[in-house]
């Protein structure tokens, strides 16, 4: 496979940057690519002490379903036969509503509730979500 990543600026007309926007996915079999040498991805060691917070956010069976309504048509948040032929036992969530949970955790526990005061996420999909999850 093949770890593949984008970067985009957000500027004005005048080339201030207003957001920096890293994306990256994993192309399960590709082959016969150059490697570039450069990434963004980073190994986190995970601490060896008890979370600064701990928050169970529960997805609905259907949140997959409606997700498509982001742009992301790939069957393998849908088709279950695609996503075992994908190496998935069934289809997983999309990764944008994973990290939209997962951001609206960090907002309720380290900003009172105050999106406002939220200002960056980064994050790594070590592991698939599961509609239902």
């Amino acid at each position: 496979g093949a770890s593949v990543e984008k970067e985009e600026l957000l500027c004005d007309k005048d080339g201030k940057v207003f957001y920096k926007i890293v994306s990256g996915a994993f192309m399960v079999g590709a082959k016969n690519f150059k490697d570039s040498g450069i990434t963004n991805s980073e190994k986190v060691d995970v601490p060896s002490r008890a979370p600064d917070a701990s928050l169970e956010m529960p997805t609905s069976k259907t949140l997959a379903h409606v997700y498509r309504l982001s742009g992301d048509y790939n069957p393998l948040h849908i088709d279950p036969g695609f996503a075992m032929m994908s190496g998935f036992k069934e289809p997983i969530l999309h990764g944008l509503c994973s990290l939209g949970i997962t951001a609206r955790a960090v907002v309720q526990q380290f900003c009172d509730g105050d999106e406002k005061r939220f200002r960056a996420i980064k994050a790594r999909f070590a592991k698939p979500v599961l509609p239902g999850d």
